[in-house]
């Protein structure tokens, strides 16, 4: 699964740091971390393999220097310009483009920072 890869490129390349990482929920508990979500994806393509995904990557933290710093180490790993191709496993090639920049989407009922970016993922089916 799509998240699944994210998840374990996030560890591998040993991105994750302080954080946990989450995939379709944000916890309560703990207060540092890093969760992955997909939503609706664009329709497909005749004669098209590929699939175009939507993914939000968004980090939490007590610390907004922490959370912008994470976010932000997140945003240039995976949006990278020059070469978009990213393979995130052995079996798992993509294509990578961020919608926009890391942006400060709230402050939790815990004072938390929340953060995130979403991306568009070309990838294969699953």
């Amino acid at each position: 699964m799509l998240l699944d890869d994210f998840k374990t490129y996030i560890i591998n390349n040993n991105l994750q740091g302080s954080f946990e990482t989450w995939i379709d929920t944000r916890p309560d508990q703990p207060d540092s971390v890093i969760c992955l979500f997909e939503y609706s994806g664009d329709s497909t393509q005749t004669g098209v393999e590929a699939l175009s995904r939507n993914i939000q990557l968004l980090v939490r933290a007590f610390d907004y220097d922490e959370c912008r710093n994470k976010i932000n180490q997140l945003f240039n790993e995976f949006d990278q310009p020059v070469d978009r191709a990213i393979s995130l496993t052995t079996s798992r090639w993509t294509l990578i483009a961020a919608k926009q920049p890391p942006f400060k989407m709230e402050v939790d009922a815990l004072n938390r920072q929340v953060m995130v970016f979403n991306m568009i993922v070309v990838t294969h089916r699953d």
